[in-house]
């Protein structure tokens, strides 16, 4: 996983507001933590059936296709045990003001032919501020970008992917403001509206105060790049908004690095990352002089640069 946190100080304070668990055999085997701007689940080898749990009433079925749209990644670790990371901006967390963000999975193990399946939720709250003016983060079956808009009265656009949460609009829609009409994907100017967007299975969505895009690496719109002899995976947008006689927009770029940007050993694990990342540059208003980069393994952070005599 690869975080890109770009044009502004860069300061992580994590809050860990306590797990909440059902139905008490074998929750030992469930632990949820705030990773940055992941959280990680650790969930018992076995399990049957994984579900998101959105506003305690609607019980949403993580499939694959959901999982990457929406944000969720997951894998096993070496004892078996199943990982679930989950993009604090996800589908189906709920969010304050852009600063604390609550998300409850639930989880599915087998029982045995004489009871029903014994079903566990498992909740976290975590805080996250403040962001940068520009956040990518590169997961193993998804791409994201997180960018600030300082537009005025944006109608909150919530993500509503396929078999998603359909209303997750409230007191933040506001009808005199600007409203989100179409994205521009580029190199190939294709324009979609936010219902098609969604629809070919991406994700965008408006929170108070940021833009948020989401692709599967392999999408139709992304494209590879060779930038300075890194293969790397481009999302490239602009989205339009208008309100009665006025139109503006906010382009948003994540850049990720391919498998092929990793090298393994017996001993060693070798990423490969650019110093200058060119798909990026012509989004900066202004060279970006305090640009931080974080690799991480199950969401811990093995290092963080930040290059200070690299003008980017």
């Amino acid at each position: 996983m690869v975080n890109f946190l770009g044009s502004g100080l860069f300061c992580l304070l994590m809050a860990a507001v306590g797990i909440q668990a059902q139905q008490t055999p074998s929750i030992n085997d469930l632990n949820a933590e705030c990773l940055g701007n992941v959280i990680r689940l650790s969930v018992a080898p076995l399990f049957e059936e994984v579900d998101a749990v959105f506003n305690d009433t609607q019980i949403i079925n993580l499939t694959p296709g959901l999982a990457t749209q929406c944000g969720f990644s997951f894998k096993f670790d070496p004892m078996g045990n199943a990982i679930f990371f989950a993009s604090l901006q996800n589908c189906f967390s709920q969010t304050m003001d852009d600063k604390m963000f609550s998300l409850v999975m639930q989880f599915r193990l087998p029982g045995n032919h004489m009871t029903e399946d014994p079903v566990y939720r498992v909740g976290k709250t975590c805080s996250y501020t403040p962001w940068t003016s520009r956040e990518i983060l590169c997961d193993r079956n998804y791409m994201e970008v997180s960018v600030r808009r300082t537009l005025p009265d944006i109608q909150t656009v919530p993500e509503q992917p396929t078999g998603g949460p359909k209303a997750r609009r409230g007191a933040e829609a506001v009808a005199s403001g600007y409203k989100m009409t179409a994205v521009v994907f580029s190199p190939s100017k294709k324009v979609m509206n936010v219902d098609e967007v969604q629809r070919k299975g991406y994700a965008i969505a408006n929170t108070p105060t940021r833009l948020v895009l989401r692709s599967p690496h392999n999408a139709e719109e992304t494209y590879l790049q060779n930038v300075a002899g890194v293969p790397m995976r481009v999302l490239s947008t602009s989205t339009f908004f208008e309100q009665k006689w006025l139109v503006t927009r906010v382009d948003a770029t994540a850049v990720c690095p391919t498998p092929g940007a990793v090298a393994f050993t017996p001993e060693v694990i070798t990423w490969y990352m650019p110093k200058h990342i060119d798909p990026l540059f012509p989004l900066m208003p202004s060279p970006c002089w305090r640009c931080t980069w974080e690799l991480t393994l199950r969401g811990w952070t093995l290092r963080k640069w930040l290059p200070e005599t690299t003008r980017f």
